[in-house]
């Protein structure tokens, strides 16, 4: 009975280590993309910190939605497409 708790509680510590080490990755991966994460790290997203993971994810949907209208505008699309590109960029900035 003893040796299955200790079992139970070594897994949840592993499982802790795991999921801070992906938090830590996630905000080492938004510095590399040059993203403005002052004051954040993997912890902040880890403890639940609100402000700080709602900043980290919103970067990233705007990394991605430039990063396809980027696409866009390099593979020749369709005057609409185009258009619609130069719109929502004049919207964001």
């Amino acid at each position: 009975m003893q040796q299955l708790n200790l079992c139970e509680n070594v897994r949840s510590v592993m499982t802790v280590v795991h999921v801070s080490e992906n938090c830590n990755y996630a905000v080492e991966l938004g510095k590399q993309c040059k993203f403005s994460l002052v004051g954040i790290a993997g912890k902040d997203i880890y403890d639940g910190n609100e402000t700080l993971t709602l900043g980290m994810v919103c970067r990233s949907m705007q990394f991605c939605i430039l990063l396809a209208l980027w696409c866009i505008l390099t593979l020749h699309c369709t005057v609409s497409s185009v258009t619609f590109a130069v719109w929502f960029l004049s919207e964001i900035f």
